[in-house]
């Protein structure tokens, strides 16, 4: 042992333990990542899948597999169906995932600027600027019905 080095303590953890420790924290954060993709997959077929038409959840992944590989049904109450679900469902759910992301990037970026895991836009005056923002547009652009 050179005289510059000291010998670990009891408590002290060591170089083989810090890695064993980093690597059990990273398993658990890939599962729940992968586990998050996958509930959010799920609840965007259910939301494709909510509507007056009734589509079921087979004509959802039919209508989505459909158009992603460019196949046109024969059956015209289908070729409706398939428009309805890939026009109007699938833009309105990819914009909810599109709009709860910037959400959390937000919130996340809050957090980490200002170092406080409590922080709200509340707290920070975001929200009554944005409520006075669209207080301001709806004035001068007037309400559209």
């Amino acid at each position: 042992m050179s005289p510059h080095t000291t010998a670990p303590t009891a408590g002290e953890p060591t170089a083989d333990r810090l890695s064993t420790m980093a690597s059990r924290r990273y398993v658990p954060q890939t599962a729940l990542v992968a586990g998050g993709v996958v509930a959010t997959l799920l609840a965007a077929l259910f939301g494709i899948q909510l509507g007056t038409s009734g589509a079921s959840f087979g004509v959802v992944v039919d209508a989505v597999w459909a158009n992603l590989t460019a196949n046109v049904p024969a059956d015209p109450a289908l070729t409706q169906t398939y428009t309805i679900i890939w026009e109007l469902r699938v833009p309105r759910v990819a914009l909810a995932i599109l709009g709860g992301g910037a959400l959390a990037i937000a919130g996340t970026l809050f957090q980490g600027l200002l170092r406080n895991p409590l922080v709200s836009p509340y707290t920070l005056g975001i929200a009554p600027a944005a409520a006075f923002g669209a207080s301001v547009s709806i004035i001068v652009f007037g309400a559209s019905a």
